[in-house]
């Protein structure tokens, strides 16, 4: 099989002559869907036909003092080309509270429209098939998204990304110092009200 990315080659094979000549040249002609490309050397290149046109090559001898008959290739059909998708997550730093999202690059050489699906698995368990993705890792999880690119026809290759969860900052909230009215003899107290996206237990400094 031959498809729009492939270059077609035309090989005339044996040629022999009653007057005992062995070297010869030959003469090509291409015919796609039953109009002459214009291309008059050995190969054609997929800038020349697409899928489903049927091409073949017409080749004709030279002994170099009088053309032979002109013999006709195999006629191929073309393929659909296979697609391709290019995958990344974003963003590419990501907390447990983030909402992730999965997005790729399309190719199909014959210009076919975007069928492809998509996977997410946290550490190794599928766990969505929708473009983002929130609420269902923590810390230290790997979150991968794979997609596999498909035309509507033919399926092409899977191409992923993957992010590992980074850890979530402690936040201070509040600090509110006690008492309200100081005495330069007082001792003065701080209550710290803290928050952490993961539930980590918090130790404070204090300057």
């Amino acid at each position: 099989p031959a498809s729009e990315t492939d270059t077609l080659s035309c090989d005339p094979g044996d040629t022999t002559d009653e007057d005992g000549t062995e070297s010869f040249t030959y003469s090509y002609a291409w015919s796609v869907d039953g109009d002459d490309p214009g291309v008059t050397d050995s190969e054609l290149t997929g800038e020349d036909f697409d899928r489903d046109q049927e091409v073949l090559c017409t080749v004709t001898p030279s002994d170099g003092a009088e053309d032979g008959d002109a013999v006709d290739s195999n006629t191929l059909t073309i393929a659909n080309s296979a697609p391709t998708a290019s995958v990344s997550i974003s963003p590419d730093s990501a907390y447990a509270t983030d909402t992730l999202e999965c997005s790729w690059t399309f190719s199909d050489d014959d210009g076919d429209s975007d069928a492809s699906t998509l996977e997410w698995s946290v550490d190794g368990t599928v766990v969505g098939t929708d473009t983002t993705l929130s609420g269902v890792f923590t810390v230290a999880d790997e979150v991968r998204c794979t997609v596999t690119a498909q035309d509507g026809t033919e399926t092409g290759t899977s191409d992923s990304a993957s992010i590992t969860i980074s850890n979530t900052p402690p936040e201070v909230i509040e600090v509110v110092l006690s008492p309200s009215e100081v005495y330069t003899n007082d001792t003065l107290s701080s209550a710290v009200e803290t928050e952490d996206a993961e539930g980590d237990a918090i130790s404070l400094s204090y300057e």
